[in-house]
């Protein structure tokens, strides 16, 4: 085997002066039009000319080289080289053959810089100049020739225009672009840290409640692995779907549409049985019209309002919100307490309030900010992203205490409810919608 198979071939890239990205920049192609107009220019100077031209055409050259980096002194510089064209001019004789092109060059990189009223004043102002004859010492008469100057500072003006809106153009959309690929990478994080960060953290504390369990309980150990089982199936479905939705076309990927979410008095059951691996109890109130009742309980929901007269409501919201105020409670809540949840309709929204008791040490402060005793900066987030989006709104954060919510289990230990506690709030409001006849 000789070395050229185990070599794997590599494409030659082309050196960066010729790449075209590289010849495309502002002021390149122009620098190299400059370059050729002042070869001819000097090539067409007579001897006793040769020199004040060509260091009047130098500093032109040099002038157009850096009209992209510098348009606003560029702009003052031509300016001021046209008046020493002047004196050359008087002094020499000679009117140089290809000042107006150069001129060109400076007002067309200028209005391309996004410099618009700048370009148009500068192509105004080398006009007005145009007019001017240095060997006669008086303003030009000739018509003709101040059209043909004034249409071809136009030309450029209108050239540097065009190409400083085609590059505010692609830069809305580069700025798109990177927008859209920011928002799927935020929902395919939400979605990972709904579903599958939320399962795996599940069957950790499963699998952390287990050792704390007395060797012989069989049956609850057997319980708890049938738990943990389910969860991490269900983390596996997950990450499986999410496999599969990023192989699919971008442009028709949503994450949010694609796992049936379950009855909602199904979801409350799993609650309680996940709060109570974690010695904590839920007292659920559910109090729903029969109507809306129907609808978050029913085996299959479509995703749409179908039928007239019919509440529908994004149950898939509701159920994730759920898991997650689950999942939050069963880390941060305060040992052998209650957590509250509350379903009920007000003034048309569907609203979901969960309020559980956190431990209060000394030293942490009374704002979420900051806390490290409840963590927000993920699981809030997620959540209210999914309810903005569902067009609703979640509130979360640390109330008042009180002696209904948070109460504590009778044990051992200090107490943890009632006014000496902290209480954690979450509450999720969801539009109803009713499609009318």
């Amino acid at each position: 085997m000789n070395a050229s198979s185990r070599t794997p071939h590599r494409p030659r890239r082309l050196p960066p002066v010729l790449r075209t990205r590289r010849l495309t920049q502002l002021g390149v192609i122009e620098t190299v039009l400059a370059t050729v107009l002042t070869v001819f220019e000097l090539a067409s100077t007579p001897d006793d000319a040769f020199v004040g031209t060509a260091l009047l055409a130098g500093a032109t050259l040099l002038l157009v080289a850096g009209t992209a980096r510098i348009p606003v002194a560029a702009s003052m510089l031509s300016l001021l080289l046209v008046l020493a064209a002047f004196v050359v001019n008087a002094a020499d004789g000679v009117v140089p053959l290809y000042s107006i092109f150069f001129t060109m060059l400076i007002v067309e990189i200028v209005a391309a810089c996004g410099q618009i009223l700048l370009g148009g004043s500068l192509a105004c102002a080398h006009w007005a100049l145009s007019a001017v004859d240095p060997q006669a010492g008086a303003l030009s008469t000739d018509v003709t020739a101040l059209t043909l100057v004034g249409a071809m500072l136009a030309a450029a003006f209108l050239i540097g225009c065009f190409r400083a809106n085609h590059a505010r153009q692609q830069e809305r959309l580069r700025t798109s672009l990177a927008e859209q690929e920011r928002q799927q990478r935020l929902e395919l994080a939400r979605e990972l840290h709904d579903s599958v960060a939320t399962s795996l953290t599940s069957v950790v504390m499963q699998a952390q409640a287990l050792t704390l369990l007395p060797p012989g309980d069989g049956a609850t150990h057997r319980e708890g692995l049938d738990n943990i089982s389910d969860s991490s199936r269900e983390a596996l479905s997950n990450l499986r779907t999410m496999l599969r939705l990023l192989n699919e076309n971008p442009n028709r990927t949503s994450f949010r549409t694609r796992v049936a979410s379950p009855p909602l008095e199904v979801a409350i059951a799993r609650m309680r049985q996940e709060l109570e691996a974690h010695s904590l109890d839920l007292r659920p109130t559910v109090d729903l019209p029969d109507d809306v009742a129907a609808v978050v309980n029913a085996t299959d929901v479509p995703g749409i309002p179908g039928t007239t007269g019919t509440p529908w409501i994004d149950r898939d919201t509701a159920v994730k919100v759920l898991t997650e105020m689950t999942a939050n409670a069963a880390k941060h809540a305060a040992p052998h307490t209650t957590v509250d949840l509350t379903c009920t309709v007000q003034d048309g929204t569907f609203v979901v309030t969960m309020v559980n008791a956190v431990p209060s040490r000394p030293g942490h402060t009374t704002s979420p900010d900051g806390d490290d005793v409840v963590s927000t900066e993920m699981g809030v987030g997620s959540m209210r992203a999914r309810a903005t989006k569902a067009g609703g709104t979640l509130e979360a954060g640390l109330t008042v205490p009180g002696d209904e919510t948070g109460s504590v289990r009778t044990g051992e230990g200090p107490a943890l409810g009632g006014p000496e506690s902290r209480l954690w709030r979450t509450t999720l409001r969801l539009p109803i919608v009713v499609i009318k006849s």
